[in-house]
């Protein structure tokens, strides 16, 4: 295993990660049925539009275009609760604990950090000021057009930033992203959903904390 002088750059993910991104329980918290609830989850929350292909974080449609794509799919039989959800997802979202003292730490110890992300630019908007300043590199899906797991998204982190992969430990919740980062070389660790304990349990393994 590298060891600390070895890690040089630090790429995080950002839902599950950076922030806390409960899809079922924002889905409870947005119904006022388990009927409403599930229908929440399956039809917005884990839509084609949305995480299921990745459509919106690939900056292909926006939420106003996928809320009434899904409208239609469904007949608009919940067609006020779906504009609302989706007219609302800034608003969603909360970081993942300590996190942000975890990469200030990490930046005075001299690593460079970066953020590797399936992102929409309507939910990365209330973060991007705190962040910006914090990471020498942001990959948002919906500004280059490219998503995780898919290989683009991952050469183009290395290439733009002249990264070396063995020099670098990626974190992220989603299994598929972490072995599409291995073909190429990166150290990629699967992390806990929304765990921010687990998150210090692989830094410090990695010899980063």
């Amino acid at each position: 295993m590298p060891t600390q002088q070895t890690i040089k750059n630090i790429i995080f993910d950002f839902g599950c990660v950076i922030i806390k991104a409960d899809f079922k329980a924002l889905s409870k918290k947005y119904s006022k049925s388990a009927e409403e609830e599930q229908f929440i989850y399956e039809n917005i929350f884990n839509s084609p539009e949305w995480t299921k292909y990745g459509l919106i974080d690939s900056g292909l449609i926006t939420f106003e275009g996928a809320a009434q794509t899904i409208n239609d799919r469904t007949n608009n039989s919940h067609e006020k609760l779906v504009n609302y959800v989706l007219a609302n997802v800034q608003n969603m979202f909360i970081y993942n604990d300590d996190i942000l003292d975890i990469i200030k730490s990490l930046k005075e110890k001299g690593y460079k950090i970066y953020l590797l992300s399936n992102i929409s630019k309507k939910v990365f908007s209330s973060f991007r000021k705190d962040l910006e300043p914090l990471f020498d590199g942001l990959v948002l899906s919906y500004e280059i057009h490219k998503i995780k797991p898919y290989d683009g998204i991952y050469k183009y982190l290395l290439d733009t930033f002249s990264i070396n992969p063995e020099e670098s430990l990626f974190i992220d919740d989603n299994r598929s992203n972490v072995e599409a980062a291995k073909k190429f070389n990166l150290n990629a660790e699967k992390s806990n959903k929304n765990d921010i304990n687990n998150i210090k349990q692989i830094l410090s393994k990695w010899g980063c904390l």
